[in-house]
């Protein structure tokens, strides 16, 4: 029985040890992707299509032996048309993807789909957002409330005030808007999002994003961060 029990033992111990080296493998892989537009590319800053922007930033993860996606140098977004309204979506990496579904009253953002894979598997979570108003005449400030699976958001929205941006050579006013979020539940944590809006659009010119949070998990409490910067390269959308 003890030499039963030891070969038992020295297979965990083998199988652990293939295990970690193949985390360890995949933790770092970060795979760029280029993301296209089939529908009909607009003209006009605005307009459906896509945009490309200037990038730094990373995201990371605690879990295991910890992993990290660094963003590339540039990334893009894709602006389309939807049934509700506007689609506007942020894919950096074959493992980070954003979508925002500007389809609430006045143009609000109804929904934020986030998806995150780590260690070779992937999660989608979906966000229902009720009063998240990003340009508003007449207001200082105001809250909005979302929820996810056992999840919480309590989002206050600053108009911080019209600032120049230039993007390539051309010099254009923005809204500065300022998104933070404190969620509670299943994940707990702050994240504040500043957007430089093009006014009249749902497409910011410029955006900041710093978020730290942790989440329950069946491995232990797990610490998620990320950190980005994204600057608008060009006013026109293409294909």
């Amino acid at each position: 029985m003890r030499r039963v029990a030891w070969i038992a033992v020295g297979a965990a111990i083998a199988i652990g040890a293939i295990v970690t080296v193949g985390l360890l493998a995949l933790r770092n892989r970060s795979t760029p992707i280029e993301v296209s537009y089939t529908g009909a590319v607009g003209t006009e800053v605005g307009d459906p299509g896509v945009y490309r922007y200037d990038t730094v930033g990373f995201e990371s993860v605690d879990a295991l032996a910890g992993a990290r996606h660094d963003y590339p140098d540039v990334t893009a977004m894709v602006l389309e048309e939807a049934l509700c309204g506007i689609v506007l979506r942020w894919e950096p990496l074959e493992q980070r993807r954003d979508e925002w579904w500007w389809c609430g009253p006045g143009l609000s953002v109804s929904t934020i789909v986030e998806f995150h894979a780590w260690f070779g598997i992937g999660e989608t979570t979906e966000t229902a957002c009720q009063g998240l108003r990003l340009q508003a005449q007449g207001e200082g400030s105001w809250e909005a409330s979302c929820t996810r699976a056992d999840t919480a958001i309590t989002v206050f929205v600053e108009q911080i005030g019209v600032e120049m941006v230039t993007i390539g050579a051309t010099p254009i006013d923005t809204l500065h808007v300022r998104m933070t979020e404190t969620t509670t539940g299943r994940t707990e944590g702050t994240r504040v999002t500043d957007l430089w809006m093009v006014p009249g659009t749902t497409l910011p010119a410029k955006k900041r994003v710093v978020d730290r949070s942790t989440s329950s998990s069946p491995i232990g409490d797990v610490t998620y961060v990320e950190e980005y910067s994204l600057v608008l390269r060009s006013l026109t959308p293409t294909g």
